[in-house]
């Protein structure tokens, strides 16, 4: 049982921890001169010399009473009585490392929590602040015992991973990427489909596979671009990927940007941070954090830089060569997609055959041979009709 004290009997005190202070019950009601009838606080008759006198014994919600304040006497009439009791909390305040906060060299407590009932009479209303102070102080005491075993769950659970690190796990980064990758095609996947093909092009550079074939059927060879992207990540495919550092995750994307440009980076560190997800579910790899989401840049140093410059082994001063030119009319003709477009064709492909269609050009063997002969802007060439020729 907790141990209550009227507040008329001791002044008020600090309060233990898990205990209950004085209650205070004290009647509400409105004045009879108040045509509003609003709800105040009925405060303490007193006698001429200012001293506080009890409140009427007996009295209910509905009766009247008459109080002496200092501009007369007042009568109101009872609505409710009010019961008020402070409790504290059981645990100290702690800092964000668990220590506890001290003050004064004391443990410091949160402030009391403010108990509040309301009853017809005001032997009710303190029965019910004491009830509701006592549930209260039961269910803080049931919370922090629940929260100090989920505590030493947590420690128990640190230490299992700390003595799990010490036999390291082979599992490599690529392999993870690998297992990932079944998963992001598994029909209960919520990703969009062309997240997934984005997520697939990119894994694909990243392994230094041949990227999907084109609609009719021809497949691309692996670019320039695309093999560096794949030597970039090839170490790093290798490591554990506890072994993985922030510098080392840095450097292969800014390589990737610088290759391939921004928005592969940003897709390959997506894909990146979704291998080290998988990653810390096993508690084995000894992964703490996902390296790859606390990647932190700053404004002159970004994680992956706004601007970069892509390296493609091209001579913008270089003007193709005959024989050049020709190579690229041929490789053009030879390709469905860069054939005239025929309008009103449709390329859609017979049912159960995705892809077979026979694809509709998109004039890029003409536009490619007319900028080559008059040297126009892109925008001119685009804007330019029969009635211009």
């Amino acid at each position: 049982m907790h141990a209550f004290r009227r507040l008329s009997d001791l002044p008020r005190a600090p309060i233990p921890p898990g205990e209950a202070g004085s209650i205070a019950v004290v009647p509400l009601g409105y004045d009879v001169s108040d045509d509003d009838r609003r709800e105040v606080t009925i405060h303490r008759p007193t006698t001429d010399g200012g001293d506080k006198l009890d409140y009427p014994k007996g009295t209910k919600a509905g009766q009247s009473i008459k109080v002496e304040t200092p501009d007369g006497v007042r009568e109101y009439v009872v609505t409710r009585w009010r019961g008020l009791a402070r409790i504290v909390d059981t645990e100290p305040v702690r800092s964000e490392d668990g220590e506890i906060v001290l003050s004064n060299g004391k443990p410091k407590y949160p402030p009391p929590i403010m108990i509040r009932r309301w009853a017809p009479t005001k032997a009710r209303a303190e029965e019910a602040t004491k009830r509701a102070a006592w549930r209260k102080l039961d269910d803080l005491k049931r919370v922090r015992q629940a929260q100090r075993e989920a505590d030493e769950a947590a420690r128990a659970a640190g230490q299992a991973t700390l003595e799990a690190a010490k036999a390291p796990d082979p599992t490599t980064v690529g392999q993870l990427l690998g297992r990932w990758r079944i998963g992001l095609h598994d029909p209960s996947s919520r990703l969009h489909e062309s997240t997934k093909d984005d997520y697939e092009t990119v894994i694909r550079s990243l392994f230094g596979e041949p990227l999907r074939p084109l609609r009719g059927g021809r497949a691309r060879p692996r670019s320039p671009e695309r093999l560096a992207m794949s030597q970039a990540f090839e170490p790093v495919a290798a490591m554990r990927p506890a072994d993985v550092d922030a510098r080392t995750l840095k450097d292969l994307l800014r390589s990737v940007a610088d290759t391939n440009g921004k928005g592969t980076a940003i897709k390959a560190r997506s894909v990146l941070a979704h291998v080290w997800d998988l990653a810390m579910e096993d508690r084995k790899l000894g992964v703490q954090v996902n390296v790859v989401r606390a990647l932190r840049g700053t404004e002159s140093n970004p994680v992956i830089p706004d601007r970069t410059k892509r390296v493609t082994g091209l001579d913008p001063k270089h003007a193709p060569t005959d024989d050049e030119y020709r190579s690229l009319i041929d490789a053009l003709a030879s390709d469905p997609e860069a054939g005239p477009m025929i309008l009103g064709r449709r390329n859609k492909s017979a049912h159960g055959r995705a892809g077979t269609g026979e694809p509709n050009g998109k004039d890029i063997r003409d536009l490619v041979s007319l900028l080559s002969f008059t040297g126009p802007r892109q925008g001119e060439l685009l804007a330019l009709r029969w009635s211009d020729v």
